[in-house]
């Protein structure tokens, strides 16, 4: 879940993780290009990743991958100005 959703300048990612691993986090413009990504290392259960500098991203539709290596999941985050 990313909160808030609209965001402006930051947002907070929040997750569960069957396991401690390395998470890659990768956000994608509506074309696909890349914009920012992180390498995060999850613990099992909970997580949280603070995304910021979102008012250097135009207004618009994005999408945040989370890879752990095993699994793939995608959600829309909106930023907004």
């Amino acid at each position: 879940m990313i909160t808030p959703n609209p965001a402006s300048s930051s947002a907070t990612l929040r997750f569960n993780s069957d396991r401690s691993s390395l998470v890659s986090i990768r956000m994608t413009n509506s074309i696909g290009a890349p914009v920012w990504s992180r390498q995060y290392k999850a613990s099992e259960g909970p997580n949280t990743v603070p995304i910021d500098q979102l008012q250097l991203l135009p207004t618009g539709m994005y999408i945040l991958q989370l890879n752990d290596g095993e699994k793939t999941s995608a959600m829309k985050i909106f930023i907004r100005h």
